[in-house]
């Protein structure tokens, strides 16, 4: 298997309010031509799920001269965890942090004010999303892999509140 040369970027979006529905997405478009066309005076929130090869598309990205920090969670790391479960993400993420070119990966429970950091100067954060939300609890409803998911808001509210951008992107594996 191998990662596309091209992730795409499967819609531009602002952050909405909860359980609101987003407009029809535009046609998808190669990540790595549209992020250098977007206004570099701003920092861009992106979101992706765990599916097919993100690790790749996160790479790839960073690889095309974008400085990338991606959110991990501390989850990987609970002492609870079998330690082959834990080996596997510290190695993953270790191999992921060799290609990001100056971004740094962090753990979304401690490292929210690097985020921001980050966004402020003009850097890329991407976010997996496809969490699902609390039930009964604040969401934003996207489409996502054809259906209308109700997905964690963290992602959307960080591009709100920071004022930048916010895209999806998506690798899919070929053959």
């Amino acid at each position: 298997a191998r990662c596309s040369p091209a992730p795409r970027l499967l819609w531009p979006a602002r952050a909405r309010a909860p359980r609101a529905r987003p407009p029809a997405p535009p046609p998808a478009r190669p990540a790595p031509a549209a992020l250098p066309r977007r206004p570099r005076d701003r920092g861009i929130v992106l979101v992706t799920s765990h599916h097919e090869t993100f690790v790749l598309g996160i790479a790839a990205l960073a690889q095309r001269g974008e400085v990338i920090h991606p959110v991990k969670s501390l989850v990987t790391a609970d002492p609870r965890l079998h330690p082959a479960v834990r080996d596997h993400f510290e190695l993953k993420y270790a191999g992921l942090q060799r290609h990001l070119t100056g971004g740094e990966l962090a753990p979304a429970e401690t490292s929210l004010r690097h985020f921001y950091r980050a966004l402020a100067r003009r850097e890329a954060v991407v976010v997996l999303v496809d969490a699902p939300a609390p039930p009964e609890g604040p969401s934003v409803v996207v489409p996502w892999l054809g259906a209308q998911r109700h997905l964690a808001q963290g992602a959307f509210r960080m591009a709100e509140a920071s004022g930048r951008l916010l895209a999806a992107f998506g690798c899919r594996r070929h053959g």
